[in-house]
């Protein structure tokens, strides 16, 4: 280890005795203090930008730098002692938060450091995504409006490593509907009535504030986007007001008004889609009344409903540094990487289109949407989430994401637990946490090692006996959507909420009529990588070969995760189970059963379309399993779809197979098999 010859550092700083450190170097000092005390440790640490002399010497020192991307850190151990150095703010804070976590996970003996712990970020931009949700009957007051809400939350992206706090509003629980988000924060000098009264306004201005003052501590940024552009507060009601030039007006200026009210706002943003506005009425109107505050607030907008040109014309009056959000996989969290082709190649808004495709003067940002797929059960796959960031890197355009956190169109408060006896948080964000430290952890540095996520989960449970299980559990609903969808779009398809048609419906092939009460159409999510059950028949009928996964394959990885996800039963010790462990198991054995069902579904689908294909054809010899193509063979042993053994000539179009009650064929043998 080094000798001590770098000047003396910089102290490490105290907490203040209320409130909380207002600048993140301070606040990562103060979250050093606080696990030193905790772990009585007595140590001597610095907490330091690289523009600080005693930052450059401690570096010069061990012959070291810290990496140039913003955000990046360095802790390293120089004498007696420990440097924390980051490129800027917001990486000192990491690089202490870093050591935090070690101090409190190894006590004493996290400390020296040597050889130096580096950080540096693969995305520049990892956002969460929440809804601004309006408040609700049963609110006596508005979670907005809640501070201890937003510190634990902000607490929690902090650890994440999430540096983007993405509101979108705002939102309607009752009505699915986005109102306009300027009728509940800023006023028009031309028409100061129009929106909430005037008093709620200056109350949410200043919660807002707040916000942007909490989050800028711990080295998070916050923009807001609104999805419409009316004057209606509900979206669905009368407007208020009359002309087309008034509510010109009333944009522009209300723009203008929230930028100077809350300067400390990254983004301001709009969605073009379902505003019925084309993107020249928001270059006049929105980024006109932005940029006229000239407070440094900028620009971000969707491509939801919008053409490239669109974009451009947006970017080009708004600054290269508009940030441009797409979505991933639609509004579903299914495959871990970007599906091309197949229903996606007719998917258009539903994809990236060509918004990777230069000219691209923006800051493509990928929208992650988990709140189709993920409603009831916790998602926390350490695979599947270090896939899916990787994923990301598809571009070197691409600048990071925004997630959509599985509870973004839930209420605030605890919605999942009707038994106050279940609830282990009196907010529903606490059920995701996995999830974000997953996605901003691995979106920060993707070798992040799993045992930071398993410790996580140690926290909150108090057992590591859980975390096969939780891993197991969290494959089996992405593997649902991915293998057999109802569609892209989070209103066609809920996995863990719906049976999507029945078994003859499943064998059926992708166009088929949907019957009543399945979806409407069913595919797979990706179709040149994945077979349906009808397309393993053909594939067999025809005699040829394929390179997609069977859903026999799929089956057997669902029921494998199920078998692992049900031994939660068997973890529990002997002590009753505290109410976020209860939770965990139950999450685990739901699943289980779900991946039962959905695996034996793909199976017996599997073996009606084979029964259908196959009887679609006339034998003059025997039926024997010498009548199954040679080559290629199923990936499951074809005697398990195999035709019956009785070794005679098949006449005539054979018997019904027998079906569990309530399941049916629903057609004829199928002509489109073998074609």
């Amino acid at each position: 280890m080094p000798a001590a010859t770098a000047p003396a550092p910089t102290p490490l700083g105290w907490c203040p005795t209320s409130g909380e450190p207002a600048e993140p170097v301070g606040f990562g000092r103060c979250q050093l203090t606080r696990a030193l005390g905790r772990a009585g440790v007595i140590a001597d640490v610095a907490v330091l930008t690289i523009d600080d002399p005693s930052a450059g010497a401690a570096l010069a020192e061990v012959g070291q730098t810290v990496d140039t991307r913003p955000e990046s850190f360095i802790v390293v151990t120089v004498g007696a002692t420990t440097y924390v150095i980051g490129r800027d703010a917001a990486g000192a804070l990491y690089g202490a938060q870093e050591l935090s976590e070690r101090i409190k996970t190894s006590g004493a003996a996290a400390l020296p450091v040597w050889p130096a712990l580096t950080g540096a970020p693969m995305l520049a931009i990892r956002a969460a995504n929440p809804f601004l949700l309006l408040r609700q009957p049963e609110e006596t007051a508005w979670y907005f409006l809640n501070r201890d809400y937003w510190r634990e939350y902000l607490d929690l992206l902090l650890a994440s490593r999430i540096n983007f706090l993405d509101l979108h509003g705002m939102y309607s629980l009752d009505s699915t509907i986005f109102p306009n988000a300027l009728l509940y924060f800023a006023t028009s000098a031309s028409f100061p009535d129009v929106g909430v009264p005037a008093v709620e306004r200056q109350q949410n201005v200043a919660a807002l504030n707040d916000l942007v003052a909490m989050a800028a501590a711990r080295g998070i940024r916050v923009g807001l986007m609104s999805y419409r552009a009316d004057a209606s507060l509900s979206g669905d009601g009368d407007s208020m007001l009359t002309s087309e030039d008034d509510l010109k007006t009333y944009t522009r200026e209300a723009a203008e008004d929230l930028a100077r009210k809350v300067p400390g706002l990254w983004r301001l943003g709009f969605r073009i889609g379902e505003s019925a506005k084309p993107a020249s009425w928001y270059q006049d109107t929105f980024i006109a009344g932005v940029r006229a505050a000239g407070t440094g607030v900028r620009i971000a907008t969707r491509t939801w409903g919008a053409t490239k040109p669109d974009i451009l014309s947006i970017v080009g009056a708004g600054g290269e540094d508009t940030i441009v959000e797409a979505k991933f996989n639609g509004e579903q969290l299914g495959a871990p990487y970007a599906v091309e082709g197949g229903v996606f190649s007719a998917a258009g808004p539903y994809s990236y289109q060509s918004f990777l495709t230069p000219p691209a003067p923006y800051q493509f940002v990928f929208q992650l949407r988990a709140g189709g797929t993920h409603r009831i059960f916790r998602y926390a796959s350490y695979q599947r989430t270090q896939r899916t960031v990787n994923a990301l890197a598809l571009s070197p355009l691409v600048r990071g994401f925004s997630l959509e956190p599985p509870h973004a169109y839930y209420p605030a408060r605890d919605y999942y637990h009707a038994n106050r006896g279940d609830r282990f948080s009196d907010w529903t964000f606490r059920r995701d946490e996995l999830a974000y430290l997953l996605f901003g952890r691995l979106g920060y540095d993707p070798s992040t090692p799993e045992s930071v996520f398993r410790q996580a989960l140690v926290a909150r449970v108090g057992t590591d006996r859980l975390w096969a299980a939780v891993q197991a559990a969290s494959d089996i609903v992405p593997w649902m959507q991915t293998a057999h969808t109802c569609g892209i779009d989070s209103r066609d398809a809920a996995p863990e909420l719906e049976l999507a048609g029945d078994v003859g419906f499943w064998a059926s092939p992708t166009h088929t009529n949907a019957p009543a009460s399945a979806c409407v159409g069913h595919t797979a999510m990706d179709q040149f990588a994945i077979a349906l059950p009808f397309d393993v028949a053909d594939d067999l009928v025809k005699g040829q070969s394929t390179t997609r996964l069977s859903p026999m394959d799929i089956a057997r990885i669902v029921m494998n995760d199920a078998a692992v996800a049900s031994s939660a039963a068997s973890t529990a010790g002997t002590a009753p189970p505290a109410p976020e462990e209860r939770d965990v198991v139950r999450d685990c054995l739901a699943l289980a059963d779900l991946g039962n069902y959905f695996g034996h579904k793909l199976r017996a689908a599997s073996a009606l379309a084979v029964y259908r294909c196959w009887a679609c054809r006339r034998f003059t010899g025997p039926a024997s399993s010498a009548d199954w193509p040679r080559t290629p063979r199923p990936s499951t042993p074809p005697s398990r779809v195999s035709p019956p053994r009785r070794r005679r000539p098949w006449r005539r179009r054979p018997a019904s197979l027998t079906l569990p009650r309530g399941w049916t064929t629903h057609a004829p043998p199928d002509p489109a098999c073998g074609r």
